[in-house]
């Protein structure tokens, strides 16, 4: 099945990310106390993106352009970056769910 399925044994998760199999290991520490069907709440604290490293350019051509603002705009996954060269600064777009090719 495609359901999540944990085993006991070994502490392992297996489950499916995008029609994919993943195993997940629980740490040796909580394997004992580990309870798959418990549900926690998120925590209260957000993640900010700071800054953007790398350049999707294995698969994709002609994605780097120069904004009339000056900024350069290109992707790396689901990130659109607009980086300013001057100000040596990133924004980031965050709207995508999915790879930008």
């Amino acid at each position: 099945t495609r359901e999540m399925q944990y085993n006991d044994a070994d502490g392992t998760v297996r489950m499916y990310l995008r029609g994919r199999p993943v195993v997940l290991y629980a740490p040796s520490t909580a394997i004992d106390i580990y309870d798959p069907h418990k549900v926690n709440t998120p925590p209260q604290c957000k993640l900010k993106l700071d800054w953007v490293y790398g350049y999707r350019g294995r698969d994709c051509r002609s994605n780097l352009h120069l904004l009339p603002t000056g900024e350069i705009v290109y992707f790396v996954a689901a990130v659109v970056v607009l980086y300013n060269m001057e100000e040596h600064s990133q924004r980031h777009y965050l709207g995508h769910t999915d790879d930008v090719k």
